[in-house]
């Protein structure tokens, strides 16, 4: 009869690792010298390994390590064992002795490696690239990392699928919250971005199998049953007691009892299906539903998969959140959305966060919360008028429901839509905060003296700059203000930038996909949506200027790739991972030229208490985040090239044969070119859209809409009268000056400003036609006018009737003189415009307004010239 040491290795090879076991058992029991005990023990703790019996292996590899204190063996097994019961220090000593007595053994080295990684895990520091191939990945395409037996590989019982990392569990505590129950607090500062939890999931599955994985689950564990059933069932009396488990096991319950290394006597009493299914009821998250070849990705709720987590089931609920959760396979990760103080609580958003107050309101009733109260929902209270957004909201739905309608009426009907939304908050805020009805409070600071809404947008348009230090800060409040209020109404912008996909107006694209961002930011910051938003901006920026991310669209890069690292972490690889079905080779790999800038700027501005270099640096109140108004910036080197090189290839066959003689006539100094002689088959119509709002790289990165997309927006703050008015000149005005001076009209109630001295007019406009009161553009000759801004800046009002966009122009500028050449061949305007002083050419920057067809041109003067020039 074979030796039982033989009948072992015989057994553990076949697979029978229980027959095996016994085996070895027979062989200790035979066993006379230390020696042979010691390997005895050491095969019988690998079979106790395969069977699941954790603690029963550890026990054996540490007796054989006492008995053999050089044998590498007993001591890699030893290192498995307290690897398997994530007793990560533990084992990286054992295994790092075995390295050391047996170098170079592959088996060895790669437990090891394994230990290592889950320990950085556990300090919140992962592989983000390969969590997010997961997350993009089907569940059944890739299973978790288990190779080695020292990686992480918890039970998967009760999951879909199990990421294999290591549960990571940062600055936070549990404890009572006032008048919420019980919540979970930040235990120092911390950055918005920073990871704040790794937790596993209970169970996750079909909503309708959930309540039986679950019981089955807990019927393997005591301990575990009773921290799942001390969890929120919507009474007082279930929000009474802090839970018996601490906080590593809430993130990793799973490994609690009949996890790793439990046994029968943990085993527990079936728990009451009521008690489960209202547990499930208040605390259950839905599963994303990932669509991995939509560009951007596309992340919605699955309504028929959910998964229990228990600590982040903790977090209380606020319609202004302060923490953002991405769950991949049977991990959560919650981040900070915003800057965190210590002892703040930390708030995430049961529902659906972009919709007015009345829904959510109804919607947080399902879960027994009466007044969420927190400051958006104050501010909306106090400032908005609930059947007001109601009809905006109604207005945004009709542009849906004819099917009638082509693409450009639905587009035109979205951006009403919009621009109805835009203009009804800033009239409502600033009557609002005329009156002293905004509430103070701590995170939103109210302007010391109200801006008029009027005033808003031509600040926010950069058109006019700010008069002092004091309206500037006062912008910057109210702003931040309006763009929480539009977060209510954030669908119906949004309905805006998608119903502009497939008609190549990109830039006013772009510009509409910033606004929405600009009001996640304010109201759900470093979210899924917010990177989705980004990805989006970005996007059509690049597709209006050739895919050249250095010379246009710098700004949205920067801006997408900070929303994505917020939200998921990892930076530029992460960001390339997730848009690689979005966007051209060239600037994928551009986006590590721009995040290098990006991160040292965030390890410049990271305080060395708020976690690694790479967090935000935005201030808890999320004023610091938010996007200055769009001042006029420098032109970058090249922007004319690229708005020529636009209208070349997009007018190529137009222009053939239309080149001769007269199809770009020279212009005199008088300003004016003579309009077409035979106006366009069906009369006059509304310009085209699609122009450029602001130059490249100019402004604060993306923070707000172009002037082209925001032409109807400036329309509806104005009203009618005063927007006819500022487009074309009041009826007092000279016929030169006409139509010349649109934030003048915008910041005054009684109509257009004359002429300030110093100002030099060329040309004529066309005047309004009698009968319906709008402007015959395409009939209008081109005209000028030069005003001295200060003694450092020429400004050049340039009106171009009939161009689409600022790319229809060809823009020059020499020392002395400007000149401005239409590159369309049925408006041949040509202006050349003479300077009052010689300025600095490279200076010039550029502004496009859609609905007055009027570039802005700001000029700095030469270095030699000063204010008494």
């Amino acid at each position: 009869m074979a030796r039982p040491a033989a009948r072992g290795a015989a057994a553990f090879k076949s697979g029978d690792y229980a027959a095996a076991a016994d085996a070895y058992s027979e062989a200790l029991a035979e066993a006379n010298n230390a020696e042979d005990r010691a390997a005895a023990l050491a095969n019988r703790a690998q079979c106790r390994l395969r069977l699941g019996r954790v603690l029963e292996a550890r026990e054996d590899a540490a007796a054989a390590r006492a008995l053999a204190p050089a044998s590498p063996k007993a001591w890699y097994r030893l290192g498995v064992c307290e690897a398997r019961l994530a007793r990560l220090p533990e084992a990286g000593a054992a295994l790092e002795e075995a390295a050391r007595l047996r170098p170079g053994d592959r088996d060895v080295a790669e437990a090891l490696a394994a230990v290592r990684r889950r320990r950085s895990e556990a300090s919140g520091k992962y592989a983000w690239t390969e969590v997010y191939q997961r997350y993009l990945a089907p569940a059944d395409a890739a299973p978790p990392r288990a190779a080695c037996p020292a990686a992480a590989c918890d039970p998967s019982c009760g999951v879909l699928a199990a990421l294999g990392v290591e549960p990571f569990v940062g600055p936070v505590r549990l404890d009572f919250s006032e008048g919420r129950g019980r919540g979970l607090f930040a235990t120092r500062d911390v950055r918005a971005g920073q990871l704040l939890m790794c937790a596993q999931a209970v169970v996750t599955g079909d909503n309708d199998k959930l309540p039986e994985l679950l019981a089955d689950s807990l019927e393997r564990s005591a301990e575990l049953q009773a921290a799942v059933l001390a969890l929120s069932r919507g009474t007082p009396a279930s929000e009474a007691s802090l839970p018996l488990l601490d906080l590593q096991q809430l993130a990793a319950p799973r490994r609690c009892g009949g996890g790793e290394g439990g046994g029968a006597a943990d085993a527990a009493a079936r728990p009451p299906s009521e008690a489960l299914s209202s547990v499930l009821y208040f605390n259950q998250f839905s599963l994303p539903r990932v669509n991995p070849n939509a560009a951007p990705i596309e992340v919605t709720n699955d309504p028929g998969r959910s998964g229990l987590w228990l600590l982040p089931s903790f977090v209380n609920h606020s319609c202004r959140p302060n923490v953002q959760r991405v769950m991949v396979r049977d991990c959560l990760f919650l981040r900070a959305a915003r800057d965190l103080g210590e002892g703040d609580e930390l708030l995430d958003c049961y529902i659906e966060s972009l919709q007015p107050r009345a829904r959510r309101a109804a919607s947080l009733a399902s879960y027994g919360i009466g007044d969420c109260g927190c400051e958006r929902c104050l501010l909306e209270a106090a400032v908005l008028d609930a059947a007001q957004v109601q009809e905006v909201v109604e207005q945004a739905g009709r542009t849906k429901e004819d099917p009638e309608d082509d693409a450009p009426t639905a587009a035109a009907k979205a951006e009403a839509a919009a621009t109805r939304a835009e203009a009804v908050i800033a009239h409502s805020l600033e009557r609002s905060l005329t009156e002293g009805r905004v509430p103070r409070l701590r995170c939103l600071p109210l302007p010391e003296a109200t801006v008029t809404a009027q005033r808003m947008a031509v600040l926010r348009e950069g058109i006019e700059r700010f008069a002092d230090a004091q309206e500037e800060e006062s912008f910057r409040r109210q702003e931040h203000l309006h763009r929480l209020l539009l977060s209510s109404l954030a669908n119906v912008v949004r309905s805006h930038a998608m119903s502009l996909r497939g008609l190549g107006r990109y830039v006013e694209q772009s510009a509409a996909w910033s606004r929405v961002l600009d009001a996640l930011e304010a109201a759900i910051p470093c979210s899924e949506l917010a990177a989705a938003v980004g990805a989006e901006a970005l996007s059509s920026k690049l597709l209006a200027f050739n895919l050249d991310f250095r010379r246009a669209g710098r700004g949205e890069f920067r801006r997408a790739l900070l929303q994505t690292h917020r939200a998921y972490g990892g930076g530029a690889p992460v960001w390339r991972a997730l848009n690689k079905q979005g966007f051209a080779a060239s600037v994928l790999e551009g986006a590590q030229e721009v995040w290098a800038g990006l991160e040292q700027e965030l390890r410049d501005s990271a305080d060395d208490s708020c976690g690694p270099a790479g967090d935000s640096a935005d201030d808890s109140c999320g004023l610091a985040a938010l996007p200055e108004a769009a001042q006029p910036a420098k032109s970058q080197a090249g922007f004319e090239d690229l708005l020529r090189r636009r209208a070349r290839e997009e007018r190529r066959a137009e222009e053939v044969g239309e080149a001769g003689a007269g199809s770009q006539r020279p212009q005199s100094l008088s300003g004016a070119s003579a309009p077409e002689e035979e106006a366009r088959p069906g009369g006059p119509r509304a310009p085209p859209s699609g122009g450029d709002g602001r130059a490249p790289g100019g402004g604060s990165g993306g923070g707000g809409p172009s002037e082209s997309a925001a032409g109807g927006w400036v329309a509806g703050l104005l009203g009618p009268a005063a927007s006819a008015s500022a487009a074309h000149g009041g009826a007092g005005e000279s016929a030169a000056s006409r139509g010349t001076r649109l934030h003048a009209a915008a910041l005054t109630d009684a109509g257009p400003a004359c002429p300030q001295s110093g100002d030099v007019e060329g040309g004529g406009a066309a005047a309004p036609d009698a009968a319906s009161g709008a402007p015959d553009l395409h009939g209008a000759a081109a005209s000028y006018q030069v005003q001295l801004s200060g003694p450092e800046e020429i400004v050049v009002v340039a009106s171009l009737p009939g161009l689409a966009s600022g790319a229809d122009a060809s823009l020059q500028v020499s020392g002395l003189e400007l000149c401005l050449r239409s590159m369309r061949s049925d408006r041949p305007h040509a202006l050349v415009v003479p300077l009052p002083g010689p300025v600095d050419p490279t200076s010039a920057s550029a502004r496009w307004s859609k609905r007055t067809q009027r570039l802005t041109v700001r000029l700095r003067r030469a270095a030699s010239e000063g204010p008494g020039a």
